[in-house]
């Protein structure tokens, strides 16, 4: 039908809702949704980072917290860098 009728995928999917009666309305991209969901994702990777950031500080400061990390726990300088 995509090739025949020379219309793009979504169009097509459109199409064969109309055929069959199917309400396509509901699962159809809300934009503003969308950007809601960027701008809440973008806000919690800068959460992340801050922390990450936060507590590679704190473990500068703190040579018994790295000690207990490296020594007991097992963890390597890229792990404890990258968590």
């Amino acid at each position: 039908m995509q090739e025949i009728e020379k219309i793009d995928f979504w169009d097509v999917i459109k199409e064969l809702a109309k055929m069959s009666n199917i309400d396509i309305e509901k699962y159809q991209l809300n934009t503003t949704k969308m950007a809601e969901y960027t701008d809440e994702k973008e806000k919690i990777k800068r959460i992340h980072k801050l922390a990450q950031q936060f507590f590679s500080e704190e473990l500068q400061k703190n040579k018994d917290a790295l000690l207990y990390l490296t020594q007991e726990r097992k963890l390597d300088a890229k792990t404890i860098k990258n968590f």
